[in-house]
């Protein structure tokens, strides 16, 4: 397990486990920024990822068969100037509860 994380204040409070599971149990893979969408928008946490070698850990923890919940994806994306790649951890507009549950579930497997 990694040093653990301390989450910025302006951090909403729905992504708070998901980031915390994400950064202190996946070695290799950390958070950037995240937003629980607000109603409005998908639940969304930017990662950056040390190596693709890092992400099938939590991908893995994100997929509906090891975590029996559905929805959630991360995507590869470029920005305007060619930048990247970025990644973003996708998950259903207002998937508060399913996010603290694949935390969990990243969390006990790592203990």
């Amino acid at each position: 397990m990694s040093e653990t994380w301390t989450p910025p204040a302006d951090l909403d409070p729905e992504c708070l486990a998901l980031c915390v599971a994400i950064n202190d149990h996946i070695d290799g893979v950390v958070t950037t920024a995240s937003c629980c969408g607000h109603g409005r928008d998908p639940f969304g946490i930017w990662i950056h990822p040390a190596s693709l070698d890092a992400l099938p850990h939590l991908l893995y923890w994100l997929d509906e068969c090891h975590s029996g919940i559905g929805g959630w994806r991360v995507i590869v994306y470029t920005d305007c100037g060619a930048g990247g790649p970025f990644f973003r951890i996708e998950g259903p507009m207002g998937a508060f509860a399913e996010a603290d549950k694949i935390a969990a579930i990243i969390t006990e497997e790592d203990q």
